[in-house]
């Protein structure tokens, strides 16, 4: 997913097989967008389940850590949780 900009708000995209210099393919997934917020609020809950700290790291803790680890995220369409 890359970052961008949706209604005046921090989002992310998957333009999955996307390309501005190629044809696209009719059976590609549909672009998908998810709004930041949307994640962040479940960062921490995210945490607390894989590790189970007491207490719970702020939001910016865990950022640092996903980013110093190269963690990547994944979004389920289908079931739509992260």
């Amino acid at each position: 997913m890359e970052s961008c900009w949706a209604n005046n708000r921090a989002a992310y995209r998957c333009r999955h097989g996307h390309t501005s210099a190629a044809k696209t393919d009719p059976d590609r997934p549909k672009n998908l967008y998810i709004r930041e917020d949307s994640v962040l609020r479940h960062l921490k809950s995210l945490w607390v389940r894989l590790f189970e700290p007491e207490p719970a790291p702020s939001t910016a803790e865990v950022v640092n850590h996903l980013r110093a680890q190269e963690i990547t995220l994944t979004y389920d369409r289908q079931s739509r949780t992260l």
